[in-house]
């Protein structure tokens, strides 16, 4: 994806962004760079390009910090996101919240069942004593279902508004870095044959940008 060349390489030279109140930190990632390979084998890949491409292509994703304590979230994809389907599709922005820790605030499509529901989760890397000294893992810590006065999605840009108990429900603390955004496509599935991965015909995206958000 060009995010990984170029743009990349740029904004790890920039100076981290710093968001104000009210002013939204945006990501700018541009459409028509949705990964929509369907085998890749060392490097090289063969490319299907189906119309799931639009709808998980990231154009572009945007944190707003509220007076009052809430944040705002927008997810905006490159093309009109049609009805739920019993796979599971996902569109998240996910934020560093230090400590080994990351949020993400997520819509989906429930696997196996029609509607559309949305989350905010937290997962952190767990460290637990063991009988020949210490183990890792990483793993959810904290979630939250979102009602629906809490998101929507009109056409392709996903809204959330998280207030301030949401926000402290899911553990999501007051200072965030770092975002990332990325879609997955439940119909990208796929295994490996030997040293090729074979996936489904699907599309799906990923950006990222430096920067600070601090919640009052």
């Amino acid at each position: 994806m060009k995010f990984l060349g170029i743009t990349a390489l740029t904004l790890l030279m920039a100076a981290p962004a710093a968001a104000q109140v009210d002013q939204p930190f945006t990501l700018n990632d541009g459409c028509g760079d949705a990964d929509q390979s369907l085998v890749r084998v060392e490097g090289q890949e063969v490319v299907f390009p189906t119309d799931r491409g639009p709808w998980h292509d990231i154009g572009h994703a945007s944190l707003t910090p509220r007076q009052d304590g809430s944040l705002d979230v927008k997810l905006q994809v490159c093309g009109t996101v049609p009805a739920p389907e019993p796979i599971r599709n996902s569109w998240t922005v996910n934020v560093d919240v230090g400590n080994d820790c990351d949020v993400s605030f997520r819509a989906y499509d429930v696997y196996g069942y029609a509607p559309r529901a949305a989350e905010i989760s937290k997962s952190c890397v767990i460290t637990e004593s063991a009988p020949l000294g210490y183990t890792t893992s990483y793993g959810e810590v904290a979630q939250v279902d979102l009602p629906a006065s809490a998101w929507n999605l009109s056409g392709a840009v996903f809204s959330f508004h998280l207030t301030k108990n949401l926000l402290t429900a899911a553990q999501v603390g007051r200072v965030l870095k770092d975002p990332e955004t990325y879609t997955t496509d439940g119909a990208t599935a796929g295994v490996y044959v030997g040293d090729a991965h074979v996936r489904g015909p699907g599309a799906d995206d990923y950006a990222k940008t430096l920067g600070t958000i601090t919640l009052d």
